[in-house]
């Protein structure tokens, strides 16, 4: 677990069962601040420290964390000025944060390159779910529950147990959406 690959699976596994200090234990022995390797996860470590901070209800924490992932992903958007990854990551921590005035055009930048892409990768879905999970946190959840419907049909494990998707979690159309497609009927 010392390793990107098994770090990201083993904080994805404890992410979802929602046990925090698993998460804090497995990333905080990374030395890397930025997690390039991982098949489920590549973006600031900080960033998912922040939502296992977050889940133990240690909010000034998490934020804190997320203004670290913010920092790391600016200093290398100063090399990769136009990368897709970096820009959504920014977008994202910027609604994290709570940071609108700075957030909305962030978020213009990411969908209007998101557009661009090819959106029949699995990338490009990525991307896509990402800019809705960017306007949820924005407070725009019903407009755009149409479209995360439009790109996974039934909802992914990611969707399902994510605790990026807590934002949505109690929104009655979300809500229902999981359950009739729960695997578990």
């Amino acid at each position: 677990m010392l390793e990107e690959y098994g770090a990201v699976w083993a904080s994805t596994v404890a992410l979802w069962r929602r046990e925090p200090d698993k998460v804090l234990a497995v990333l905080n022995a990374i030395p890397k601040d930025y997690i390039e390797k991982g098949d489920a996860f590549s973006g600031p470590k900080a960033y998912r420290t922040g939502l296992a901070r977050e889940m133990m209800g240690n909010t000034e924490a998490a934020r804190s964390d997320w203004r670290a992932a913010l920092e790391v992903v600016e200093q290398r958007l100063k090399v990769q000025a136009n990368s897709l990854e970096l820009l959504g990551w920014r977008a994202l921590l910027l609604a994290r944060l709570g940071e609108r005035t700075e957030a909305e055009p962030a978020l213009r930048i990411y969908e209007q390159l998101v557009r661009a892409s090819d959106p029949k990768t699995s990338l490009g879905d990525t991307n896509r779910s990402r800019v809705i999970l960017i306007h949820a946190l924005l407070d725009k959840q019903d407009e755009f529950m149409d479209q995360l419907i439009q790109i996974y049909p039934q909802p992914t494990p990611t969707l399902r147990y994510s605790p990026d998707w807590d934002v949505l979690r109690g929104n009655p159309r979300f809500d229902a959406w999981l359950k009739s497609n729960d695997p578990k009927k």
